[in-house]
């Protein structure tokens, strides 16, 4: 699945998902955990949405996890 900010497909799919801002940086860092399989590191301040945003991955990625 990938995510851009005009395409509004996805939005029914992420109605589903708790109300984050989804910006550009967000959707970016969406579609490059999607599209690789390389290890990332997710790293960041207290409250920048790490947790979110593996949490959004999970719920929409077509990828297998654990």
């Amino acid at each position: 699945m990938i995510f851009t900010m005009n395409d509004r497909s996805n939005l029914k799919y992420l109605q589903n998902l708790p109300s984050v801002e989804l910006n550009e940086k967000f959707l970016q860092s969406l579609n490059l955990m999607e599209k690789t399989w390389k290890n990332m590191f997710i790293t960041g301040k207290a409250g920048t949405g790490k947790s979110t945003l593996l949490d959004y991955f999970k719920k929409t990625t077509r990828k297998q996890i654990a």
